[in-house]
């Protein structure tokens, strides 16, 4: 009886030997297995993240030539006329390509907003522009000290304005950093600065766009908001006015709408004139901007492009977006 219960206790640790080995073999390959479709997922992402990119790359190849060739349809174009245009054709397409969907976009109204990049000039704050930001910023219900903060965050100098924060405060957060002190590249930055909430966010995006120093606001594009700010005699009644003349032909020259602003009927006899190096006419900066769609999961990006003086279009900025 001794031996034959000896038997089976030997029997009984070789039978849970063999289903350890067995547990953690199957352990060991269900995280093989798993392993294996975390890469083999990856890799799939990274590949249709190449994809895109070229996909990307070959409509930015035939935007540019596309611009400079029909550059007098869109010369003086109007902000009214581009909606109605961007309602029957958007502007863009969707097309089915090899595991997705490709979708373009042309973005033409990047001037319609103000460039914060454009409050400095050199070194230098222009006080001028300030005032233009501090007015837009009141139409839209966002504080307008928030000037001063926007301003520390561009300049090279870290010199204090009144409402605004440099190094010394950003760096004594909880996360600390520091100001990027130069232009801005993203509008993404404004949730960096100091006085920008969620809430002041949202109006901001609508609002603002970071471009290259020394781009004009396009007075044929500009929301009402943007041109009431322009000019403190210029209110709600003139920029109706202004979008009504504009709605029958554009204006060819930041003369013409200068001239036009000092011809309405309100505070008749005063000089009247909006800093002639801000304004234009003509779109001088576009977004093509892609996305492509594949086993649930969208890649975009988007390309800046810039209309030069000799007519050429030459890319300024490259970046996935989302």
């Amino acid at each position: 009886m001794g031996r034959a219960r000896g038997v089976f206790q030997e029997r009984g640790v070789a039978l849970l030997t063999a289903l350890l080995v067995v547990a953690l073999s199957t352990i060991i390959a269900v995280g093989m297995v798993t392993r294996q479709a975390l890469d083999v997922r990856r890799t799939a992402n990274l590949l249709q993240s190449e994809q895109a990119w070229l996909y990307h790359m070959a409509v930015e190849d035939h935007a540019a030539p596309l611009i400079e060739r029909y550059w007098d349809e869109i010369e003086l174009i109007t902000l009214e006329r581009y909606e109605e245009l961007t309602a029957l054709t958007t502007f863009g397409y969707q097309e089915r390509v090899e595991g997705g969907v490709l979708g373009v976009e042309l973005v033409l109204d990047l001037e319609s907003r103000f460039n914060p990049n454009n409050l400095i000039q050199g070194e230098q704050m222009v006080p001028v522009r300030m005032e233009i930001l501090q007015r837009l910023l009141q139409q839209i219900e966002v504080e307008p000290e928030l000037v001063d903060a926007l301003g520390d965050w561009i300049d090279p100098d870290q010199e204090t304005r009144f409402n605004g924060a440099e190094d010394l405060y950003y760096q004594g957060l909880e996360r600390p950093y520091r100001t990027a002190d130069g232009p801005m590249v993203s509008l993404s930055e404004l949730r960096l600065i100091r006085g920008v909430d969620s809430e002041s966010y949202q109006k901001l995006l609508l609002w603002l766009m970071p471009l290259p120093s020394g781009s004009v606001l396009n007075v044929n594009w500009a929301g009402a908001e943007l041109l009431q700010a322009l000019h403190p005699e210029i209110g709600s009644g003139e920029a109706e006015l202004i979008i009504e003349r504009r709605r029958q032909e554009p204006f060819e020259s930041v003369e013409a709408f200068n001239n036009y602003i000092k011809s309405l009927p309100a505070a008749a006899g005063v000089v009247r004139e909006v800093e002639p190096t801000l304004l234009g006419v003509s779109p001088g900066h576009f977004a093509i901007r892609t996305s492509l769609e594949m086993d649930t999961i969208t890649h975009r990006y988007q390309s800046i492009l810039r209309r030069e003086s000799d007519g050429t279009v030459t890319v300024l900025l490259r970046e996935r977006v989302g």
